[in-house]
């Protein structure tokens, strides 16, 4: 199967970090793959573009492909930034600006009024995981020099566990509140834990252009705009399978890595 054309890898990304999660990707390995794909001619391409052409069903750019940022961790600003403006890619990052929400308690009422108030410079998201998070102004900064943002709900939390009410809560508030920083629409998403159901999806339509799911694939001109199949990189950690991306046989890498996925999500549900 050859990328580009009506084909693109959007690869996703949590934390970089050395500790054995399935969110952490090594530095080193992060790096290394990035200077490989660049060195072998592979370019990025924003996901507004990419949604831009899937919609249109323009062709895409051959040996191109999108990088995704899930969570809004501070190693994107420390590790990925600084290489991102020395390749000159782009990247979109998610971020749920009052993510703390997720632990329990009144994430509702004035989580727009508390996150947009703290949105003005040093004062980092609210901590997802126990991980340091973004700072306002780092978030900044990294818009102006071409990296896009998108909502990630207002708490990260499961929108197919919530009632109508405030999923549309949850979308609208993200959103607003990132526009309101960054003075600009928002109107890309991605499912918080890449869950979504009909309901979830349908609302989101009414907020945003686009979203990302957790679906492991390559996004093409089938895909549902609301629903965008990425690479988890977590099936990239082997150096073989991060070269991967630039060989033929990387599709059929990744149908074979979706059987066991699937098997153990129809397991635990």
């Amino acid at each position: 199967m050859k990328l580009g054309a009506n084909k693109i890898p959007i690869l996703t990304f949590h934390a970089l970090e050395e500790n054995n999660t399935p969110i952490s990707f090594p530095p080193a390995s992060f790096e290394r793959a990035l200077k490989k794909w660049h060195a072998a001619g592979w370019r990025t391409i924003s996901l507004s573009d990419t949604v831009r052409h899937l919609r249109a069903r323009a062709v895409l750019p051959e040996k191109s492909f999108v990088l995704t940022f899930d969570d809004g961790y501070a190693s994107v600003y420390r590790v990925a930034f600084p290489l991102l403006r020395e390749l000159g890619m782009t990247a979109t990052i998610f971020v749920a600006p009052n993510a703390e929400g997720n632990a329990g308690g009144n994430a509702g009422g004035n989580a727009g009024g508390n996150a947009g108030g703290n949105a003005g410079g040093m004062t980092p998201l609210p901590t997802l995981f126990g991980r340091e998070m973004l700072r306002w102004h780092e978030i900044r900064e990294m818009r102006a020099h071409g990296i896009d943002f998108g909502a990630h709900a207002l708490t990260h939390r499961d929108l197919t566990q919530l009632d109508e009410q405030t999923v549309e809560h949850e979308l609208r508030a993200s959103r607003d509140i990132l526009a309101d920083a960054l003075g600009e629409p928002i109107r890309l998403f991605a499912y918080p834990l890449g869950k979504y159901n009909a309901r979830a999806r349908d609302i989101v339509t009414n907020y945003f252009d686009a979203a990302c799911s957790d679906h492991l694939g390559i996004a093409n001109f089938n895909s549902d705009l609301f629903a965008l199949e990425r690479v988890e990189t977590f099936y990239l950690r082997a150096t073989w399978a991060a070269d991967g991306l630039t060989r033929k046989w990387f599709p059929l890498y990744l149908r074979a890595r979706n059987v066991p996925r699937k098997l153990r999500r129809l397991l635990i549900n």
